[in-house]
């Protein structure tokens, strides 16, 4: 266990946990009369964000988008970590399995000063949400660009199928945003109701709701790229038929012709007539052309 205690001007104490075992669960449900159902089950990987009043402690579950997830990642547990807060007057514990930059970079600024603009374990609460509600700004950005760089690839050489696998991973991705906001801002209002009218808290509102609509852009634009490229690929299909069509048109009577001509009776009409293969020639040549014509004038070609 990785344990840092930081101590503000106005008395109370931040203690961040990392990677506890179940024997520092234990010490730390002693050392700070925490509630000890909740602290067993902080570490578990599937909890949503939530909040609820616990006694003296207020305890919430929080989830932020991971920087370091794989390019292919597309589920709950694979694009977010989890950090679990207990809060009351004296404590605001964050407890949380890996290393996270966010807490890292706020325990250095906490470090330089500016502690000293949060007032209670609320206030500094309502700064950990605003820390960790931004990973998602950063998530966004890079599935912005992404879908950008999949716009350009939509009209592109159509051999390339993968790009349907990527675009459907980014709305995954997208939707994974999507219900993690949702239920972060739910969160911040029920936090909201509890506590003083902070300045932060409405910010942290506003600030979820505009990840939110920006998340909801992100995935109905994926949505309608797929279907771009599936309206494209089916339009392609179509131009193909209409070609193979159009050739299958232009050797149909000159199959039925060769095929005439080519039955074995010996009393044929026109066997033995002079010039013979060289009229057939022109017939066919002439039925090309003809249906040419014909095709150009209906538009078809």
């Amino acid at each position: 266990m990785i344990k840092t205690i930081l101590e503000a001007e106005s008395g109370y104490q931040w203690i961040d946990v990392i990677s506890p075992s179940d024997k520092d669960l234990r010490e730390l449900i002693r050392q700070y009369k925490m509630p000890a159902a909740a602290v067993k089950d902080c570490m578990a990987s599937f909890h949503m964000p939530k909040v609820e009043p616990i006694g003296e402690w207020t305890y919430f579950i929080v989830r932020y988008y991971d920087l370091y997830c794989e390019d292919d990642a597309d589920t709950i547990q694979e694009i977010t970590n989890k950090v679990a807060i207990f809060s009351n007057d004296k404590y605001i514990l964050t407890i949380h399995r890996t290393g996270q930059p966010t807490l890292a970079q706020l325990a250095n600024e906490w470090r330089n000063g500016s502690h000293t603009r949060y007032e209670s374990t609320e206030h500094f609460a309502y700064k950990l949400l605003d820390m960790l509600l931004k990973t998602y700004d950063l998530g966004m950005n890079q599935a912005s660009e992404r879908l950008d760089a999949y716009e350009k690839e939509v009209f592109r050489e159509m051999k390339d199928g993968s790009i349907f696998e990527r675009l459907y991973q980014l709305k995954r991705r997208g939707s994974v945003f999507k219900r993690m906001l949702y239920l972060t801002k739910d969160l911040l209002q029920n936090y909201m109701r509890t506590t003083k009218d902070f300045p932060l808290a409405h910010h942290n509102i506003e600030f979820a709701d505009s990840l939110y609509y920006r998340v909801d852009e992100l995935h109905e634009n994926a949505n309608n790229l797929i279907n771009l490229r599936l309206s494209l690929a089916s339009h392609r299909t179509n131009e193909i038929m209409g070609i193979l069509t159009i050739f299958s048109v232009f050797f149909l009577p000159l199959t039925f012709i060769v095929g005439v001509y080519g039955m074995n009776f010996k009393d044929i009409p026109e066997l033995q007539v002079d010039n013979g293969y060289a009229i057939v020639w022109g017939v066919m040549i002439s039925i090309v052309i003809g249906t040419y014509i014909w095709f150009k004038k209906k538009g078809w070609i």
